[in-house]
């Protein structure tokens, strides 16, 4: 049974804007981009590569399966964190994910947690907000078809460390570590775990060139 000790968020409404970015309005009706729609620009030049040299419609298949798949065992592990029954696949990778959830998530604080900073201009949903072997964490669930180098994700890196970014400012409570948490086909999940200051000078950077809002 997984421990729950939630903080109060206020809701965030959610809309896509014009340009095609995923915004959000805050409480008091300000509206910043979502942290993935920012961060979406990072690979954007090997994925335009990888789609060339497979070709749109396999890549489009290949994105959409994994999209689905996705979805799909987030459900189903926001599921068994609630405590609630769970009926999956004997293919899912949910069977390779939950043990390590039950060796290492030692307290929840709140699940799909809506996030965002009026200093940063920016916006989110946290998958997971707790503790990992008993650390303060942001954790972010995701699937891959294959294991990942950490060096090819650096957006899922500023990703959760905005978010821990963004929790600091709501709460005034430090976030101490941040957790990737990626479910791999046929293989044991990989897990990277770092200190929330490993990546935040890059993502202030990042910011002041990608958010145009944060330049302002």
């Amino acid at each position: 049974m997984f421990e729950h000790k939630p903080y109060f968020f206020d809701q965030l409404v959610e809309k896509t804007a014009a340009n095609g970015y995923r915004v959000y309005t805050t409480p008091n009706g300000s509206v910043y981009p979502s942290v993935t729609s920012i961060l979406k620009d990072m690979n954007k030049d090997s994925i335009k590569a990888w789609r060339e040299r497979i070709g749109a419609e396999e890549a489009n298949k290949i994105v959409t399966k994994a999209a689905n798949r996705g979805k799909h065992t987030e459900a189903l592990i926001n599921l068994y964190l609630k405590n609630e029954p769970v009926i999956a696949d004997p293919f899912s990778l949910f069977h390779s994910m939950a043990p390590e959830l039950d060796k290492h998530l030692t307290l929840i604080y709140n699940m799909q947690a809506p996030l965002y900073s009026h200093k940063l201009k920016i916006a989110g949903t946290a998958d997971i907000l707790g503790e990992w072997d008993g650390v303060p964490s942001v954790i972010d669930l995701k699937t891959s078809l294959r294991q990942k180098h950490e060096d090819w994700i650096k957006n899922y890196f500023f990703q959760v460390t905005l978010y821990a970014m963004m929790f600091y400012e709501l709460t005034g409570i430090p976030i101490k570590q941040t957790v990737i948490f990626i479910g791999v086909d046929l293989e044991y999940p990989q897990v990277f775990i770092n200190p929330v200051s490993k990546y935040m000078k890059e993502v202030y950077i990042y910011l002041k060139e990608h958010n145009p809002l944060f330049k302002k």
